[in-house]
């Protein structure tokens, strides 16, 4: 009897053993079931955050490789063939002006289309939001799309050969004397201190072209652009109106193949350092309507840009017209884009290249992603 109670006894103990690994596994499944879901689900949100901020960028670039086609040319085509059947008994000379004149007005036309197409949009944000009905996918993609000719180019404004600034004589004075001034409207806004001496310094020890604008932030002084890498217009809007910030990468570049800056395409951060307003619309809209490509300073300034940026060229830092391009084209862009699903959101920033090689005027050009970074 003894060795009988002795049994019932160990079983109760073994069940009551059993039954709390049991309850301790169940609640080791629960916890990690719950953690487990919400982590699955942001991964996959993440997933599809990024996949909508590359799809931004392919957004910007077909932007940018429509920006200039002219939708008048298609309708071109009959006239020509009409006016082809006119003109055989022509001269070979006649024939060539002939065809040389339209081939003007087209390169004309396609600069004036760029310009229309890149004012609405340049340094401003483009909203796309998705349906998940109609797109798969409940979320929003951002884009920004910036032109680097508007920004100032380290590597065409210093030769690392001469370790000088380009250009010799007067030139070059006037150029560094610029510069210098731009330097000093950057340190009131920014607080760096002794920026230009510290980039001049960095220049004359390197021996080849700087390969990225954040390698400045190496520079004593220029620590100070380590928040403020690259450009947002989100940042823009709510920035104090007596200080605004200043951003590295909207000020230098190494990817515009000039060395000067198109008034056109200012960028914000150099609006703000020379003191320059948003463009007007209505007087950047009339401007437009008898649109050149090229430009002489400081006539041009006065007859057209002082009524955009409501300032005399009197008013920018001295020896300025050095700076300023003579011919718009701009081919190299930059592009911020943002996807967002859910509560996650990735950003990059691109730099993406416009090759017209080889291309009629009717067709799309070819963009090039040059660079990309994860921001």
């Amino acid at each position: 009897m003894k060795t009988k109670r002795a049994c019932n006894g160990f079983v109760l103990i073994v069940t009551l053993m059993i039954l709390s690994l049991a309850m301790v596994l169940i609640s080791f499944m629960i916890n990690r079931s719950t953690i487990f879901f919400p982590l699955a689900q942001t991964v996959i949100e993440r997933e599809k955050a990024k996949e909508l901020a590359l799809g931004g960028l392919q957004l910007a670039s077909s932007q940018l490789a429509y920006a200039d086609v002219v939708e008048s040319v298609e309708k071109e085509k009959p006239e020509k063939k009409a006016s082809a059947k006119q003109d055989e008994k022509k001269s070979a000379d006649e024939k060539k002006q002939a065809e040389e004149k339209p081939q003007e007005s087209k390169a004309g036309a396609q600069d004036k289309q760029m310009l229309k197409t890149l004012m609405p949009v340049l340094g401003r944000w483009q909203t796309v939001t998705l349906d998940a009905a109609k797109d798969g996918l409940e979320g929003e993609i951002k884009i920004c799309i910036m032109s680097e000719d508007g920004k100032i180019n380290l590597n065409e404004l210093y030769d690392f050969q001469k370790h000088a600034f380009v250009g010799s004589g007067k030139e070059q004075e006037e150029l560094k004397k610029t510069i210098q001034e731009i330097f000093g409207s950057i340190k009131k806004a920014s607080g760096g201190q002794g920026l230009y001496e510290s980039l001049e310094s960095f220049l004359k020890e390197r021996n080849d072209k700087v390969r990225d604008v954040t390698e400045l932030l190496t520079i004593k002084g220029f620590e100070s652009f380590k928040d403020t890498i690259f450009y947002s217009p989100d940042q823009q809007k709510s920035a104090n109106k007596e200080k605004k910030p200043l951003y590295l990468t909207d000020i230098f570049t190494v990817w515009s193949h000039k060395r000067t800056i198109d008034p056109w395409l200012f960028s914000y951060s150099m609006r703000t350092i020379f003191n320059l307003p948003e463009p007007d619309k209505g007087a950047a809209a009339d401007a437009l309507k008898g649109f050149k490509g090229s430009y002489t300073w400081p006539a041009d300034w006065n007859n057209v840009f002082s009524k955009i940026y409501k300032k005399d060229f009197n008013t920018l830092p001295k020896g300025i017209a050095s700076l300023l391009g003579l011919t718009f084209g701009p081919e190299t862009f930059s592009v911020l884009s943002y996807g967002t699903v859910g509560q996650i959101t990735h950003r990059l920033f691109a730099i993406l290249e416009r090759d017209t090689t080889d291309r009629e005027s009717k067709e799309p050009a070819k963009v090039h992603i040059k660079k990309l970074y994860w921001i």
